[in-house]
C-alpha cells in the first residue's frame, strides 16, 4: 500500500501554533535598573506613538519683542522667563537689569528692579527662577536676589567667592539657580601647567551645588570642560575651541527642583535632587553623525562676522588654518528641565543648519520623543527657554538680531 506524504502546507498551521508564526515581540523603547541605589535608564528608542506624540503650535500665542518703538516691548539680552500661575509672564532684561511683567495675552504690565547695588538693583543677571510660591528668585553675579509675584524685593543672599585656600574649592562661575535657592556650579581644578600644542583636550572642571541654607559648597563629581587646543599662532599662545566642540552643561529646573550634568561627549546625562544627591543616569542609544569639510568654512564666515572678532581676525585665520577639528557632532546640544522635571534635550546641529528639535525625557528618564520648533530659536547658553505643562517660551532673534519672546502653545496627543 502506498504511504501518502501529508501535504506540508496542511501542516503549517500546527507548525506554527508549537513554534509560534507570531512576529517576534518589539524591543522595549527603554530599560531600568538599579545600581547602588541610582537608577540607570537605558533608551533605545521614542515611548510616543503617532497619536500620543507631542508637538508645538505653528503660530505662537503671544510675542514680546521684536520690531516696536515701545520701549516696554524693547529687549535686549534676555536671560530669563517664567510663567506664574495667573498666566503673567516675567522676563529677565539682563540689557536694563529689570523684570518685566506681561499679562496672559503678551501686554506689558510694570518693570521692576533696575540697575545699581541697592536692595532689587540687579547689575549681571543671570537667571531668573519661579518658585512654587510664584516668588522670584535672581542669580545675579554672586548675589541671589529675592521677589515677589509682583517684583516687589523681599531678600537678597551674597554667594562667597570661596570656601577654602584649596583651588578645588574655588568657584569658575555660578550656573544656574534652583527653586529651592541652591545654587549650581562649576569650580576650577588645579593646573598641570601648559597644554600641549596642537591637541584636543578638555580642562578639569569640578561639579558643586552651593547649599544656599547652610552656607555650603558640596563637590558632586569632575567633568570636562569645552573641548580646545593651545596654539602657539599670532601674538600670543591661546587656547581656541573649534566648532562642535565637547562640552558640559550643569543646569536646574523644576518647581521640585532637579540640576542635570550632561557631557554631549556621549549620550548621557545624570540627574541630581535639589540636595544634591544622584538619582539617575539618562542614556540613549545614538549614532554619531561625522563631521564635514563643508561645516568648517560655514562656520568660518560665521565667526568672521561676528562682533567678538572684530580686532582679532588676523591671528584667528591663522589659528583655524592650524586648528585641529572635531571628528564628529556632539551627541547633543544642551538640556531645558521642565517645571515638571522632565528634560527636553536640544539636539545637535552642523554649522549653517537652522533645524531647532528637542528630545523630550519624562521625569522618570523615559525618552518621549521628538518636538520640532519654527527656526530662529537663539541657542546661547545664557537664554535657556521656559517650559511648563502648557507652554514652551524662548527667545527668538529676527535678521536684524532684536530679540522676541515667543511662546508657543505645547499640543499634546491622545
Amino acid at each position: 500500500m502506498p504511504v501518502r506524504t501529508p501535504n506540508i502546507l496542511m501542516l503549517l498551521p500546527a507548525i506554527c501554533v508549537e513554534v509560534s508564526c507570531a512576529r517576534p515581540p518589539e524591543r522595549p523603547s527603554f530599560a531600568v535598573r538599579d545600581s547602588a541605589g541610582i537608577q540607570i535608564v537605558e533608551n533605545v528608542g521614542p515611548s510616543w506613538t503617532e497619536t500620543s506624540a507631542w508637538s508645538v503650535a505653528a503660530e505662537p500665542q503671544y510675542v514680546i519683542g521684536g520690531a516696536t518703538d515701545d520701549p516696554a516691548y524693547q529687549l535686549w539680552n534676555v536671560t530669563g522667563m517664567a510663567r506664574l500661575s495667573d498666566g503673567r509672564t516675567v522676563i529677565l532684561n539682563a540689557g536694563t537689569r529689570q523684570l518685566r511683567f506681561y499679562d496672559e495675552r503678551g501686554r506689558h504690565v510694570r518693570d521692576r528692579a533696575g540697575e545699581g547695588d541697592g536692595p532689587g538693583e540687579l547689575r549681571a543677571a543671570r537667571r531668573l527662577v519661579r518658585t512654587l510660591g510664584d516668588s522670584l528668585l535672581v542669580l545675579d553675579r554672586w548675589t541671589i536676589h529675592v521677589f515677589d509675584s509682583e517684583g516687589e524685593f523681599l531678600d537678597k543672599k551674597a554667594i562667597p567667592y570661596n570656601f577654602s585656600r584649596d583651588p578645588s574649592q574655588s568657584f569658575a562661575g555660578p550656573m544656574d539657580i534652583l527653586s529651592n535657592g541652591n545654587v549650581l556650579a562649576f569650580v576650577n581644578a588645579p593646573t598641570s601647567g601648559t597644554p600641549t600644542p596642537g591637541v584636543l583636550y578638555r580642562p578639569r572642571l569640578g561639579v558643586a551645588m552651593y547649599l544656599s541654607d547652610i552656607d555650603s559648597l558640596v563637590n558632586l563629581t569632575w567633568t570636562g570642560g569645552a573641548e580646545q587646543e593651545y596654539l602657539e599662532v599670532g601674538r600670543f599662545p591661546h587656547n581656541y575651541i573649534p566648532p562642535h566642540a565637547r562640552d558640559a552643561s550643569f543646569v536646574g529646573g523644576g518647581v521640585v527642583p532637579i540640576a542635570v550634568l550632561a557631557d554631549n561627549a556621549s549620550y548621557e546625562f545624570h540627574v541630581y535632587s535639589g540636595a544634591g544627591d544622584l538619582i539617575r543616569i539618562v542614556r540613549r542609544e545614538w549614532l554619531a553623525r561625522p563631521a564635514q569639510p563643508e561645516w568648517f568654512d560655514i562656520w568660518k564666515e560665521e565667526q568672521r562676522n561676528a562682533e567678538w572678532t572684530r580686532g582679532q581676525l588676523p591671528d584667528l585665520e591663522r589659528a583655524w588654518a592650524a586648528m585641529t577639528l572635531p571628528t564628529t557632532l556632539p551627541a547633543y546640544n544642551r538640556p531645558t528641565v521642565a517645571t515638571d522635571g522632565s528634560v527636553w534635550m536640544l539636539e545637535s546641529t552642523a554649522p549653517g543648519e537652522t533645524d531647532v528639535t528637542y528630545a523630550v525625557f519624562a521625569a522618570d528618564g523615559r525618552m518621549m520623543g521628538l518636538v520640532a520648533l519654527p527656526p530662529g530659536l537663539e541657542k546661547n547658553s545664557i537664554r535657556p527657554p521656559y517650559i511648563d505643562a502648557e507652554f514652551f517660551i524662548g527667545v527668538w532673534i529676527d535678521e536684524v538680531g532684536r530679540e522676541e519672546v515667543r511662546a508657543y502653545r505645547i499640543l499634546k496627543g491622545s
